[in-house]
């Protein structure tokens, strides 16, 4: 375990950076906004969109050269109409939203095994209880 947190713990459950596997998360779905056949060179994790720093999100994408974000949170404005316009425009991007509980429950169940490395023997007893995913979808046929 190191000093990810959360991340570490999302990392370590999609066997990053070994494989890009979505279903490793054991959610029913994520919510793709870009272009779903973006070829991923470089994944970013953004953990709350929600209009604050949004523009810096932006100004990150470009400065890192960042294809594609995972996100906690999301708002359906800025950033994730930066990047469908991004696709729309020849420069292909994604971002993968899975929601709040759906990535940060990994997280959580690394931190279980974190905190008493970070703390030693003063580490208080800690527990992981899944919060499951709270989305059902319904697609469309097309």
């Amino acid at each position: 375990a190191g000093a990810w947190g959360v991340a570490g713990g999302l990392a370590e459950r999609l066997g990053w950076p070994r494989t890009q596997s979505v279903e490793a998360l054991g959610t029913n779905g994520l919510r793709i906004i870009g272009d779903p056949e973006t070829p991923v060179r470089k994944v970013g994790l953004a953990m709350h969109m929600y209009g604050m720093l949004d523009n810096e999100m932006i100004t990150i994408m470009d400065a890192e050269d960042i294809d594609c974000l995972l996100a906690v949170e999301t708002t359906d404005y800025t950033v994730l109409q930066y990047v469908r316009d991004s696709s729309q425009e020849g420069r292909p991007r994604c971002i993968m939203s899975g929601g709040h509980f759906n990535i940060e429950d990994p997280g959580m169940e690394y931190m279980v095994r974190w905190v008493p490395e970070a703390l030693g023997g003063d580490a208080p007893e800690a527990s992981f209880v899944e919060a499951g995913d709270p989305f059902q979808y319904v697609i469309a046929g097309r």
